[in-house]
């Protein structure tokens, strides 16, 4: 099944085989990265590497201005996580575009960015697999933005 994007645009280098990217975005995504592969050495054909990333995500849906929360976070569970974006699944439809995704980057420490949501696969039903670009790095008050650890107790 094919995935139909709303936008398309060159996608940045790969955050593992590249030096140190230049760019805020791309240096939080390969702490994020290194952090849940640190000894990653895998080979793709894609103009950049998609790495597993089968963890917890916090997605909080925002307004246009990428800030302002519009709705209730909910917790997804990550599937590939690259420096172009990031894909997930979920267990029902998605009303919103724009998320704040909260990801683990390190003990303790999280990252926050700005996710547009391109596409969505239902795959039966309760599963779906939806996937988005990073945009920019978000920073914002912490209550308006729990980490999926905060969100269990």
């Amino acid at each position: 099944m094919s995935r139909a994007p709303y936008e398309t645009a060159e996608l940045p280098p790969d955050p593992l085989t590249a030096p140190v990217p230049e760019d805020p975005i791309g240096r939080l995504l390969q702490r994020v990265a290194q952090a849940a592969h640190p000894a990653w050495e895998h080979e793709e054909r894609r103009a950049y590497q998609r790495l597993p990333y089968p963890k917890l995500i916090s997605l909080t849906p925002v307004a246009d201005d990428g800030i302002t929360p519009v709705g209730e976070t909910i917790t997804v569970v990550g599937r590939n996580l690259s420096l172009g974006g990031l894909d997930f699944y979920h267990n029902q439809p998605l009303a919103h575009r724009r998320m704040i995704a909260t990801l683990e980057c390190g003990p303790g420490r999280s990252a926050r960015l700005l996710l547009v949501l391109n596409w969505c696969r239902f795959l039966r039903p309760g599963w779906y697999d939806s996937g988005g670009r990073f945009t920019r790095i978000v920073e914002c008050p912490e209550k308006f933005l729990p980490t999926p650890q905060e969100r269990d107790l």
